[in-house]
């Protein structure tokens, strides 16, 4: 993958990931896709099959708004979860 392309591919990504708007969303995610189609078939292929259709999942704008955007909710209680309940955690 050539480098311009890695940086305009991360910034656009990264738009689509945090768009609160849907119909912008899939209007952006059509776009990625025959923009890059032609220049990285590779990771517009690898794109396609593993994030396009599960957009639902990674997409702000799919979720609730009133849940956090974030794991650190979920990384916290499993912090809390490791030291009440587990004599077997990692210690760094």
């Amino acid at each position: 993958m050539k480098l311009e392309h890695q940086s305009i591919m991360c910034q656009q990504l990264r738009k689509l990931r945090s768009d609160r708007r849907v119909e912008v969303v899939e209007k952006m995610i059509e776009e990625f896709v025959d923009t890059w189609r032609v220049k990285e078939p590779a990771f517009e292929q690898y794109f396609s099959n593993n994030y396009v259709a599960r957009k639902k999942q990674w997409a702000v704008c799919y979720r609730d708004s009133s849940i956090p955007d974030t794991t650190a909710h979920a990384e916290a209680f499993h912090n809390v979860l490791k030291r009440v309940y587990s004599s077997n955690r990692n210690r760094t």
